[in-house]
């Protein structure tokens, strides 16, 4: 009886975590396809990206060297890439915030002597299934990074 008991539980744990794992792997194997994407349309841009994070619908790139900024959406189709000027940047975090919903949208606004952008790191009305409070804190983590 205490072996079956034994085996029994051990084959419900693997039933609950073996999903879990399959899980981790599948993400770590979609990052790493597009970080390779992402590294190979930089290189055609002549950039050799210093840090690049990949989140669950955007990216972002520093080459520390030519002092530019690449971001853009993960999008299967068509990955496009923009680049911004870091020299002479300013960065603001822009949240727009209701007492019903809490956090609805989260843009970092980015500025220099030659041009303008905003990079939306959180919209509710598209982000169902990404937090926001994580989304705020990679879009302060970035903003370190780029002051």
């Amino acid at each position: 009886m205490e072996r079956s008991s034994i085996l029994i539980g051990l084959l419900l744990l693997f039933a609950f975590i073996a999903p879990l794992f399959y899980t981790i792997n599948i993400k770590k194997k979609n990052n790493a396809i597009w970080e390779q994407k992402i590294r190979k349309k930089a290189a055609q841009m002549h950039l050799e990206l210093d840090e690049l994070e990949i989140n669950t619908k955007l990216f972002l790139g520093i080459n520390r060297a030519k002092q530019i900024l690449i971001y853009g959406n993960l999008d299967e189709e068509n990955l496009k890439i923009k680049s911004f000027g870091l020299t002479g940047i300013t960065c603001e975090i822009k949240q727009n915030r209701s007492k019903e919903k809490g956090i609805e949208q989260i843009v970092m606004l980015l500025k220099n002597q030659l041009q303008q952008s905003q990079i939306v790191f959180y919209n509710e009305k598209d982000d169902y299934n990404v937090e926001a409070l994580a989304q705020l804190e990679l879009a302060q983590k970035w903003q370190k990074v780029l002051s």
